[in-house]
C-alpha cells in the first residue's frame, strides 16, 4: 500500500512545486503590472506613491503635518527678544492594514485530466493566469467600491462627498480641519459644458486646492481629474470644438483608453467606476497605497484538507489605500449626467 501512496505523493508535489514556481515567475511581472490597471494607480507609480512599508502592528502610521511653526518668525531690530514657544503642529495617523487573499483550489479530477508533460504545463499556466488576473481586478474594482469593513479604503471614503462627518485614520474629521477635502456640489451644472458652469466650478475647485501647502507633497495643484466617461467625453468634445484645450498624447493612460485630455496642469481621466455625477481633482503625491513587502503576493504551502482530494493554497496581500494631506484634494458631485 505504500507504494502508490508515495507515487500520489510524489506527483502531487512536483505539481505543487510547478505551481509555486510559476506563481512566483509570475509575481515578479505582476508586483510590476498589478498597479498599470487604472489611471490613478499608474499615476501614483509615477509619483513612488506605492511604497513598501512594514505595518506597525495592525497599522500603518503616516505622519502629516497639519500646521506650520512660524510662530517665532518675527520682522526683529536689534535687542528685540524672539518667541520661544513652539506649537503642535503634527500628528500621526493609524490607517488599519487590510489582508487580501485568493484561495486557489486544484481539483483532483482536474489533475487526472491533464496528465502528461505538455498538459500539466497548460494546466498550472491557465490556474495561475485565472488568479492573476482575479487580483488585479479586486485591486481595480476595490479602489471605488466598498468591500466592507475587512477591505481597503475607497477613493470615495477617502475624498468624500461629506467631509466634515466620520472619521480616517484615526483622527475625528468634524473636529479637524486639515483631516477635510473640498467637496462642491455640482447640482444646477450640466455635463454637457454648454453654459460653462461646470468649467467655473472646476477653476475653483482646482485653486482652492493648491491653496494648501505641504512638505509631504511638494506640489500645490492638482495633478490628476478623474470623472465618469460621459463627463470625460463632453469635456474633450468642448476641447477639440475650442481648440484651446491640450492633449497628452504620451500619457500612459491613452494605452488604456481612458484620456489623455488636460485641464491647468492636470491630466484628465475617465473611469469605468466613477461614480456617476462626480469629478474628482487629486493630488496624487498626498496619496499612498502602501503593502507590507513580507506579506504581498506571498503563496502559502498547498494542503489536502480532511476528507478531500484537493489540493489548496492561498495568495495574502497585505496593503491600504492611504492619504496624507485631504485639503489638496476635492470632488465635484451630483453634476447631471442626463441633461
Amino acid at each position: 500500500m505504500s507504494a502508490p501512496s508515495s507515487g500520489v505523493l510524489s506527483y502531487q508535489r512536483v505539481i505543487d512545486n510547478l505551481l509555486t514556481s510559476t506563481w512566483y515567475d509570475v509575481r515578479k511581472k505582476l508586483q510590476k503590472d498589478i498597479f498599470q490597471i487604472t489611471p490613478l494607480y499608474s499615476k501614483m507609480v509615477e509619483n513612488g506613491r506605492i511604497k513598501e512599508r512594514a505595518p506597525d502592528g495592525t497599522h500603518f502610521e503616516i505622519p502629516f503635518a497639519y500646521a506650520k511653526t512660524d510662530q517665532n518668525i518675527e520682522w526683529f531690530s536689534r535687542g528685540h527678544v524672539f518667541g520661544q514657544e513652539e506649537k503642535e503642529y503634527m500628528t500621526r495617523m493609524q490607517y488599519i492594514v487590510k489582508n487580501l487573499g485568493d484561495n486557489i483550489v486544484r481539483y483532483w479530477d482536474d489533475e487526472r485530466k491533464n496528465k502528461g508533460k505538455a498538459r500539466i504545463l497548460n494546466y498550472v499556466q491557465e490556474t495561475i493566469d485565472m488568479h492573476k488576473m482575479s487580483l488585479e481586478d479586486r485591486l481595480a474594482t476595490s479602489m471605488w467600491n466598498s468591500g466592507g469593513s475587512l477591505a481597503i479604503h475607497t477613493l470615495p471614503e477617502l475624498i468624500t462627498t461629506t467631509p466634515t462627518t466620520g472619521s480616517i485614520g484615526g483622527i475625528t474629521r468634524s473636529e479637524n480641519p486639515y483631516m477635510q477635502n473640498i467637496a462642491q456640489d455640482g447640482s444646477g451644472a450640466t455635463y454637457k459644458f454648454s453654459d460653462g458652469s461646470i468649467l467655473q466650478r472646476m477653476e475653483e475647485v482646482f485653486q482652492d486646492c493648491g491653496r494648501w501647502k505641504s512638505s509631504q507633497t511638494g506640489v500645490r495643484s492638482p495633478d490628476v481629474i478623474i470623472t465618469t466617461q460621459a463627463i470625460y467625453n463632453a469635456y474633450t468634445d468642448l476641447a477639440r470644438e475650442m481648440g484651446t484645450f491640450e492633449f497628452n498624447n504620451n500619457s500612459r493612460a491613452v494605452n488604456f483608453g481612458m484620456g489623455n485630455a488636460m485641464f491647468n496642469t492636470a491630466e484628465m481621466f475617465w473611469d469605468y467606476d466613477c461614480p456617476d455625477g462626480r469629478m474628482y481633482f487629486l493630488n496624487t503625491p498626498s496619496l499612498e497605497f502602501n503593502y507590507d513587502p513580507d506579506n504581498w503576493m506571498e503563496m502559502t504551502d498547498w494542503k489536502t484538507p480532511a476528507d478531500r482530494l484537493d489540493r489548496m493554497a492561498q495568495v495574502v496581500c497585505v496593503g491600504q489605500f492611504c492619504c496624507n494631506n485631504f485639503r489638496k484634494n476635492a470632488v465635484i458631485y451630483g453634476i447631471d449626467e442626463t441633461a
